[in-house]
């Protein structure tokens, strides 16, 4: 189960329950950790102002959202083999 990040998991827990754009940054931020390098490169550069702004807030969670699903998908498929 290496996909399982301890503290990605950590903040979807802290944003699924108080819901506030400041921990949805932080879930975004942890999630990002297991993307590639030129997503990280390319979505880290961005502000966490610019990742709060209403317009960016519903991206941010769907990226973060789909992170997560595939991330866990990938440890599931790793623990059955």
């Amino acid at each position: 189960m290496a996909e399982v990040i301890l503290h990605a998991e950590m903040a979807y827990i802290k944003y699924a329950k108080d819901r506030g754009v400041k921990t949805l940054v932080a879930w975004f931020r942890a999630e990002l950790v297991s993307r590639d390098d030129a997503t990280k490169e390319r979505l880290g550069a961005l502000s966490d102002s610019r990742l709060e702004e209403r317009e960016h807030e519903h991206e941010t969670e769907d990226l973060a959202q789909r992170w997560r699903a595939a991330r866990l998908a990938r440890s599931q498929v790793s623990s059955v083999a």
